[in-house]
């Protein structure tokens, strides 16, 4: 999959601040006077999908379709859910005024699975319902009652939890109250006044006939479609999923034949050119703000503490590859702005052809262990610097770990911390080769260090160029001014990797005064809250260590 420029990142400056991407038409394109607002569903099924949100938005602007992917409030980058208000009654506010913000006459809401009853609700508000055309429902989940009972199943084995409070799934916390909340909600909006709405299913799926009977007997007119890519991209992990071409295109026929049977059409217009967005500001009021950093447009939101910091101290968060800037389960989103309160700049960047940002020439998607790791590494503390940062606190996981390690000790960055990187992974130019590790071959290897076999393979290795440059990355950092901090869950592949290559040399390399975290039982991408937990105390404790109080 090719990758996405950023087009327009920023919020819609509510009570609630809505994080949305905006992709308009293309300059001189033919823009029709109906957008699209896509509701998205809630926690994994809603982080997997966005690659495919993406692809698809972009076919309906250059068919002319201004469209807004929204983020709801106490979800991605969107502020909390007021103390005062409901998840039900914030996130129908944020369809209100992200139907608002498209500057339409006229838009088509999309949901899909739990978005689906959040759009539903959405047109049980009279003034949504007058500006809405038409409605799609992608694979929609038929009750509040019926997703709870689903996640329930889904939790009751790991990567999940059921707790008191809760339910945990894939790192997202569905708190009780959210669940009791959506166990209201049905497919149920109101009259329909003869629009039309397609509801997409995946094939493997039952018939949605309940939900058609419904829609119908209000007066809708309904079209159903059976798609076989709805899985692909819609229930698969980020870095497999593949592009909804068919359903993109399915999407644009049935716009154009709403916008078709509206008979308004606007001039061609020299606004909306995609490239004009790049590396543009947008922020909201004084204490966030969304950037595209370099040629990539790497998207990065800055928390800024609300008066000017003594100290030039700053923290930079690095998501894996499979996330967007929120971090495992939103972590990053609550650690930002709990340290930007506490007076530290803090930044979230994605780096290179994952969540939000755009790639590298050549670079395809989701390829995130090539050289260009390091260089993402060094767009991120130029920009921390530029907002007067020169000590910055690092932290990457997985794959944004690895870069750490790739890009070696720099004097702007005080301490870079490494959680679960997956050295066994080699970038090779083009290709990528995973060494599998294995308990079998872990307990040959240490025979191996015993009888010095194994430091023969290595040097055969490097003559081959086939030797890992794993314990070079970390040596490098010795002496340095940079402090090197590894986190590894106990079981982690990275960790075992490291032990079976040679524990040893990692022995001295903690003599050295390199630091080595290990958490009993941590996964590696974070999804356990209590164990997610442990990692935030760590970067806790660095903070205080570079920047103690009462200086910070």
């Amino acid at each position: 999959m090719t990758g996405f420029p950023i087009d327009s990142l920023g919020w819609i400056d509510t009570e609630t601040p809505l994080f949305t991407r905006r992709i308009q038409p293309k300059k001189n394109a033919v823009r029709h006077d109906l957008g699209v607002v896509v509701v998205p569903s809630f926690g994994y099924v809603e982080l997997v999908a966005r690659d495919g949100w993406v692809f698809m938005a972009h076919l309906l602007a250059d068919a002319g379709f201004p469209t807004i992917l929204l983020d709801l409030p106490g979800t991605g980058s969107s502020g909390d859910i007021p103390s005062d208000s409901s998840w039900i009654k914030s996130w129908v506010g944020a369809v209100r005024h992200a139907v608002c913000a498209v500057e339409t006459s006229k838009v088509v809401l999309i949901g899909a699975r739990v978005g689906a009853l959040v759009a539903s609700a959405a047109l049980q508000q009279a003034d949504i319902d007058e500006q809405v055309e038409s409605l799609v429902l992608w694979s929609p989940t038929p009750s509040g009652r019926q997703f709870k009972r689903e996640l329930s199943l889904l939790a009751a084995s790991p990567p999940g939890s059921v707790q008191p409070d809760g339910v945990t799934f894939g790192g997202f916390l569905h708190s009780a109250a959210l669940l009791d909340e959506l166990g209201t909600l049905t497919l149920r909006p109101m009259s329909a006044r003869g629009r039309t709405m397609m509801i997409i299913e995946d094939s493997q799926r039952p018939e949605p006939t309940k939900a058609v009977a419904v829609f119908e007997d209000l007066g809708w007119s309904v079209k159903t479609v059976r798609s076989s890519e709805t899985r692909a991209w819609l229930d698969a992990s980020a870095e497999l999923a593949a592009p909804p071409s068919a359903d993109g295109q399915l999407l644009v026929g049935h716009l154009q034949s709403v916008a078709a049977s509206m008979s308004q059409f606007m001039t061609p217009t020299a606004s909306g050119d995609i490239a004009s967005h790049h590396g543009a500001n947008s922020t909201i009021g004084l204490s966030e703000e969304v950037q595209a950093l370099g040629p990539p447009g790497l998207a990065a939101v800055f928390h800024h503490p609300p008066t000017q910091p003594d100290a030039a101290l700053g923290v930079m968060l690095l998501n894996s590859g499979v996330e967007r800037a929120w971090g495992p389960g939103r972590a990053w989103v609550d650690a930002a702005r709990r340290w930007s309160a506490a007076g530290i700049t803090v930044a979230r960047i994605e780096h290179a052809s994952t969540g939000d940002s755009g790639t590298w020439p050549g670079q395809e998607r989701h390829d995130v262990y090539g050289s260009h790791g390091a260089v993402d590494i060094a767009l991120g503390l130029e920009a921390m610097a530029s907002r007067g940062a020169d000590r910055v606190v690092a932290a990457g996981l997985c794959s944004s770990a690895f870069a750490l390690l790739q890009a070696g000790p720099d004097q702007r960055m005080a301490v870079a911390v490494a959680i679960n990187p997956q050295l066994y992974r080699i970038g090779t130019g083009a290709g990528v080769i995973e060494e599998e590790t294995n308990h079998v071959r872990y307990w040959i290897a240490r025979v191996d260090q015993v009888i010095g076999l194994r430091r023969t393979l290595n040097a055969l290795k490097r003559l081959l160029g086939r030797y890992h440059p794993a314990f070079d990355w970390i040596e490098a950092f010795v002496g340095s001014s940079t402090r090197l901090v590894l986190v590894f869950g106990s079981d982690d592949r990275g960790l075992r990797f490291l032990q079976r290559e040679g524990a040893g040399k990692l022995a001295s390399l903690q003599r050295a005064g390199v630091e080595l975290v290990v958490i009993d039982g941590l996964d590696h991408a974070l999804h356990s809250v209590i164990h997610r937990a442990q990692v935030m105390a760590v970067l806790d404790r660095l903070l205080a260590d570079v920047c103690p109080p009462p200086e910070c």
